[in-house]
Formats: structure tokens, sequence, C-alpha cells
């Protein structure tokens, strides 16, 4: 009989304080590439951190809302576990909290000329691209809306690539236009359930007990 085990992450009081930051709504491990990640910020300090740094921007003509876009970048971190997701002291497993309140950084520009806020983006999205972010503590994803004129807004959000790979960036995309258009109109967002990252590193560690990963596992150390 092939036995099933749960793989229940140990987490030491040590490793985080939980009254330190937002309400924990739960614990998983962290996946393999998550870990190596990890270990190259620890290894490789800010520089290797900061290369880490996955930034994204929405350049929005026309009509702005603004209260509809806040409230829609909360419902995209409200979605998306990995949004609100922090490191343990160790790096082996994720942190996520109970829908925070996410802060927006947000800067009216529409006062100066063109060239003047072209080098305010240069030099915003260089200062993102240069600034560590802390895997412990976080937040891991950030958010800045820029109004460059009345009818012209850039929306900024920066993610650490350990809770945000390519891929994701264009769900994330995909999800907030979704939740913007419908909020903007006044209505609810209608949205499938979105898959949650905690539960697919729990699954990937139990796999890793199962049979066939230990026979593919001993394949190859068999072949070397």
């Amino acid at each position: 009989m092939e036995q099933t085990v749960t793989y229940i992450p140990e987490v030491t009081a040590d490793e985080f304080d939980p009254f330190a930051g937002p309400e924990i709504l739960l614990v998983a491990p962290a996946t393999e590439p998550q870990i190596e990640i990890w270990t190259s910020c620890l290894i490789g300090g800010n520089d290797a951190n900061c290369a880490y740094n996955d930034s994204a921007a929405i350049v929005l003509t026309g009509a702005f809302d603004k209260a509809a876009m806040e409230k829609a970048l909360q419902a995209l971190s409200d979605r998306h576990e990995a949004l609100r997701t922090v490191f343990s002291a160790d790096g082996a497993n994720i942190i996520v909290y109970n829908n925070p309140e996410i802060n927006i950084d947000y800067h009216d520009l529409s006062g100066q000329d063109d060239e003047q806020n072209k080098l305010f983006i240069k030099n915003y999205n260089r200062q993102l691209a240069i600034t560590p972010l802390d895997l412990t503590r976080g937040p891991l994803f950030k958010v800045a809306i820029l109004k460059l004129n009345y009818d012209e807004h850039q929306v900024i959000m920066l993610m650490h690539h350990i809770v945000c790979d390519g891929w994701s960036v264009g769900i994330i995309m995909q999800d907030l236009s979704k939740l913007y258009s419908a909020f903007a109109q006044g209505e609810q967002p209608k949205l499938p359930p979105a898959p949650q990252f905690s539960q697919y590193a729990i699954e990937e560690i139990e796999a890793s007990y199962g049979a066939e990963y230990k026979e593919t596992e001993q394949y190859w150390l068999d072949q070397f």
C-alpha cells in the first residue's frame, strides 16, 4: 500500500515575529526555485537581491478613475497569495499575510513638461531597480501611480522574482485590467477563483514523497 505523506512545515517562534507585521493567513513550504533565489540573495547580498527586481508598467490614456484603480490593485493583492507573501528567516517557508492593505505611491506630475516627466520616470525606475526588497519583512509587491497629465497615467508595479516570474506577471496584468474595468463601471468583478501558490508548494512537497518521484530520482542517480 502506498503511503501518503502530508508535509507540515516546521516553523519555530524565532524564525519570525507574528506580531511584527500584518496578520498571518498561513505558512507553507517554499519551493526549490524559491529556496535557490533566497540563497542567492543571502550569499550575493543587495546586488543579487536587486537582480531579481521585476517591474511592469501600464500606460493609461483618457479618463482615469483613481479610486477604481486603487480598489483594483487592492483586489489584485487579495486575489493572489504571492503578492502578499514574505519568507521565514531561514528561507524554508513562505508566510502569507491575510489581505493587508497595500501602500500605493502616488505622484502628480501634471504640472511638469514632458521632458521633466520622462526624467522623473527614468530616475524612478532606476531607483526601483537598485533598491533591495526585504524578503522577510516585505512587501515584495509595490505599486506606484503616476499622473503625467489629466488624461495620461502610468501604473508601475514592482515584484520580486522570488514570488512572481514572467508568466505570473502576464496573469497579474490581465487580472488588473479586468478588475479595473469592472470597478470603473461600478460593477463587481466576475473572475474565477485564482490558483493559490501555497497549495502548489504543498503539492510539490507531497509529490516528492511519492513512489514515482523516488523512482525517477533513483534512475538519474544510477546514471551518474
